[in-house]
């Protein structure tokens, strides 16, 4: 299963806390975006999967790999990556 959250506004929080009317801070570190794409492990693989990768392309341009889960080294961690895009804010916005 694949869920992705798609421009959630987070806090500059350590823990990627999202933004809620009792944690709300005031500053230029308060208004990020980010994309959060959660996956679950592959279940019908004849053997065990070593690792994940994750690629991310902006506006068509070429694939760049921003996480790698070591299933072997850590099962236990989560299939889940918050990818901050504040930073491509004048670009059109489209992520792949």
């Amino acid at each position: 299963m694949l869920d992705v959250e798609v421009n959630k506004k987070y806090s500059s929080f350590p823990d990627n806390t999202p933004i809620t009317d009792e944690n709300e801070i005031e500053g230029p570190d308060s208004d990020q975006f980010t994309n959060t794409i959660s996956f679950s492990e592959y279940e019908n693989w004849l053997g065990d999967v070593s690792t994940y990768k994750l690629y991310r392309s902006i506006n068509g341009q070429s694939y760049e790999q921003i996480k790698t889960w070591y299933r072997e080294l850590n099962t236990q961690e989560p299939l889940e990556y918050i990818d901050v895009v504040t930073k491509y804010g004048n670009s059109n916005g489209r992520f792949c």
